[in-house]
């Protein structure tokens, strides 16, 4: 039996696009930008993988709709470029390994095979004792890096990264895939909302989103 059960609700992107991949860990920033993007885009789910491996746990939406917790994938119907969008409701980042290596390279294959060009991953992390906050980029080719760049991002040095979305970067390149981690660090005195929309502003420049 595969550890990967898979509900196919629509058809997947016909073109190339985008993947901006989200997973909530133990910070939920990223979701909160990616659920932006997913608004004005006009995203629809298209996919949902069910991992067997994954507590049975029921959660409730805010309608009052059951949530089965797994993998989402969304496709943008409105704006330029088309985007592929993987995200959960679930704090499936937190898997412990070697679940999260099991996810990763699935949520890279996924992305291959829904022939998305390049993967950007939004992550956040708490700020250690002798670190900087900020929002700093984590690179898997010279190319990508130059990417992150283009924006005024800064590389993310001499730290460890922690859960399932800091492996999609490194797992990416072996897949041949251009991939990107975008890396909110905060502190204490960070203020939510505001980095929030740092970071939006940071993907929108990034992959040149445009929409109507």
């Amino acid at each position: 039996m595969s550890l990967f059960k898979e509900f196919v609700l629509s058809d997947p992107p016909s073109t190339p696009n985008v993947a901006l991949v989200a997973v909530p860990g133990t910070l939920t920033l990223g979701r909160h930008v990616i659920d932006r993007v997913m608004d004005l885009t006009k995203a629809v789910e298209f996919s949902k993988c069910v991992p067997q491996f994954l507590p049975d746990v029921l959660l409730g939406e805010e309608d009052g709709r059951p949530y089965v917790p797994g993998i989402d994938l969304y496709k943008s119907t409105r704006g330029k470029p088309d985007l592929l969008i993987v995200t959960s409701n679930f704090q499936v980042g937190l898997s412990p390994s070697p679940h999260s290596y099991w996810l990763a390279e699935y949520i890279v294959r996924k992305v291959r095979e829904a022939s998305s060009e390049r993967i950007l991953v939004l992550d956040s992390v708490i700020k250690d004792q002798e670190g900087q906050t900020g929002i700093f980029y984590v690179a898997n080719s010279k190319t990508s890096a130059k990417w992150a760049k283009s924006v005024g991002l800064r590389p993310l040095q001499l730290r460890r990264i922690g859960g399932l979305s800091s492996l999609v970067v490194p797992i990416s390149r072996l897949y041949k895939l251009e991939a990107l981690g975008v890396v909110s660090v905060i502190g204490d005195a960070t203020k939510a909302a505001s980095h929030v929309n740092r970071v939006f502003g940071a993907l929108v420049r990034l992959i040149d989103l445009q929409v109507p």
